[in-house]
């Protein structure tokens, strides 16, 4: 009996030494390194400090600006993305002919790597030859080419703008499923009680989407906060630190400054922001499924 109460145990031991390993070293050894003064190019560094290395962080004069680029590019990607995309998935949940193809062609932003992504914007906002600056030129908005990436005020809402285009395909495919998934017979008794469009999608479709929304902005949320890519590539957290978001300041931090304890400290305070918006997701999704 005691052997039979063990084999399931030991079906699984293989996949938690494989977790062990790849998870949960690697969150610890950052824990680990966040309580020390590791600074890579000085010798006799990485001695424990305590909370001297997130006392450091903190003050950093950087730091606020940082969370503060991480809060509005948390916000505003998510928020941009989840209306744009409510719009077009409620357009795509119509069984027209044209949809069929819109469905597919409008993943292609999505498909592609993050890198093309962000190289294929950053020549569209090209101050010189860049397609945006020339269009805005002819329709007389412009005098002359714009930096839109080289003004601290303008360029984080630029490469929001480019993450929105990002998200928008996958958020309106699924919400379009989702729009899919309401009683047709609900739909058809408020056609004929006389309901305009507006207000089935008000009173019908969008209530009974609710749960799957707000699931949908928690795992965008996770989306855009664990971005990396299309921000390194185009600004590198520039101009003056304006687009400098905690993924990329980390990279900085570790790979640039040599700063692995600072670098440490940094994850570890995104590690806990990611926890309490997974906190939230779990929550949301049990009340999903009652």
């Amino acid at each position: 009996m005691a052997k039979k109460l063990r084999f399931p145990y030991l079906l699984i031991l293989p996949t938690f030494v494989i977790v062990a390993v790849l998870v949960a070293y690697p969150i610890f050894d950052v824990i680990r390194l966040s309580f020390t003064d590791l600074l890579l190019l000085r010798p006799g560094s990485g001695k424990f400090v305590g909370f001297k290395t997130f006392n450091k962080t903190l003050m950093d004069p950087v730091f606020p600006l940082v969370i503060r680029n991480t809060a509005v590019w948390m916000a505003l990607a998510t928020l941009f993305s989840i209306v744009i995309g409510l719009a077009v998935g409620y357009y795509l949940s119509f069984d027209w002919r044209i949809n069929r193809f819109l469905r597919a062609v409008i993943l292609v932003p999505w498909i592609l790597p993050p890198v093309i992504s962000a190289s294929i914007w950053q020549w569209m906002v090209h101050p010189d030859f860049g397609v945006i600056n020339d269009i805005l030129i002819k329709l007389r908005v412009l005098t002359e080419g714009y930096a839109w990436l080289g003004d601290p005020k303008v360029a984080l809402y630029v490469l929001i703008l480019v993450m929105v285009w990002k998200n928008v395909p996958m958020v309106s495919i699924l919400l379009s499923a989702a729009f899919q998934g309401v009683p047709a017979e609900l739909l058809e008794a408020a056609t004929i009680d006389g309901a305009s469009e507006w207000q089935k999608f008000r009173r019908i479709s969008l209530p009974a989407i609710s749960y799957t929304l707000l699931i949908l902005m928690v795992i965008v949320s996770i989306w855009n906060i664990q971005q990396f890519v299309i921000i390194w590539i185009t600004t590198m957290g520039g101009p003056i630190n304006s687009t400098h978001i905690l993924p990329t300041y980390i990279y900085e931090m570790a790979f640039t400054n040599f700063r692995f304890g600072r670098a440490a400290a940094l994850s570890v305070i995104t590690i806990m922001i990611l926890m309490v918006i997974s906190v939230i997701y779990l929550i949301l999704f049990r009340k999903a499924g009652k």
